[in-house]
């Protein structure tokens, strides 16, 4: 048995990691009532007149350090504004990922509203993001004075990896989106519309209390270790527990048509092993085998 088997690897995917994200909190809102540090203040400006904004605002991390992103809100609507917290909001939210998070920061919002019969919208724009990497966005909006919008719709304009998000409750004290993975259009920006979908009448409004931005990492694949017992071959990577990888083989390097498995789930912790026996599939005395493994992004 010819056991001259030659082994590359190719690892052309990035996978994402927890390692040393980035993440920036911000709080939206009126400027008297602003959470402390680490968060960022992100406050109506102006008037209430449609198109009202809170202007570019550069955003922190939550060791203070200066990230190069921003984020700017344009409120759509007859009357916009920043409202007073305590006074409007409620202190029971509608998600455990809530938790932890200053109630300060939760309570207030920026609104649009329909006062005048004009179905109310915000425009909400992140700039400076790593158009190579991806950001996991939780989001939260409460206007629970009895001017809810009845069926809001939570779209991703601009970026990719997101689905929208339909809420149907009149209570929009129960609005929270958990997008992961956005990864930002080829200039770092990633935009999202709150709008109704479904007219609406009377004085209901749209709110934007909180946001965490998390900047998920990235790593190149590297192998730990490769193993050859007879005709069984098992690799080690660092991966992503719960992620999907695919391991290919080829006899030249210039294509790769052998799929030797197409569902390695990552294991628990940072690393997956993986084996396989060659003989079955008529390779294991090929004089030269290269192996690829690719992961999910």
């Amino acid at each position: 048995m010819n056991h001259s088997l030659a082994l590359a690897f190719a690892f052309a995917a990035l996978l994402p990691a927890s390692v040393g994200a980035t993440t920036a909190l911000i709080d939206f809102g009126r400027a008297d009532n602003v959470a402390p540090a680490p968060y960022n203040a992100a406050t109506h400006m102006g008037g209430n007149q449609s198109g009202a904004t809170t202007g570019l605002v550069p955003l922190n991390d939550t060791a203070g350090t200066p990230t190069g992103w921003a984020v700017v809100v344009t409120e759509d609507g007859s009357g916009n504004g920043g409202n007073a917290g305590v006074t409007a909001d409620v202190t029971a939210f509608p998600t455990p990922a809530l938790d932890g998070y200053d109630v300060k920061a939760l309570q207030d919002s920026l609104f649009a509203n329909n006062g005048g019969g004009t179905a109310p919208g915000m425009t909400v724009g992140l700039t400076g993001l790593d158009a190579t990497a991806t950001y996991d966005l939780l989001l939260y909006g409460s206007r629970a004075n009895g001017q809810s919008v009845p069926n809001q719709i939570w779209h991703l304009a601009e970026g990719t990896g997101g689905t929208d998000v339909v809420h149907p409750s009149g209570l929009n004290a129960t609005v929270a989106v958990d997008w992961k993975g956005i990864r930002p259009n080829a200039g770092g920006r990633i935009v999202f519309t709150i709008k109704s979908a479904t007219p609406t009448t009377g004085g209901v409004a749209l709110a934007l209390n909180f946001a965490s931005i998390t900047e998920n990492s990235s790593t190149l694949f590297n192998i730990t270790s490769v193993v050859r017992v007879g005709d069984v071959i098992t690799l080690t990577w660092n991966s992503r527990e719960g992620a999907f990888y695919t391991v290919n083989a080829s006899k030249d390097l210039l294509s790769w048509p052998i799929e030797l498995d197409d569902s390695v789930v990552g294991d628990p912790g940072d690393e997956t092993t993986w084996s396989i026996d060659l003989a079955p599939l008529g390779l294991a005395n090929e004089p030269m085998l290269f192996l690829r493994a690719a992961g999910s992004p």
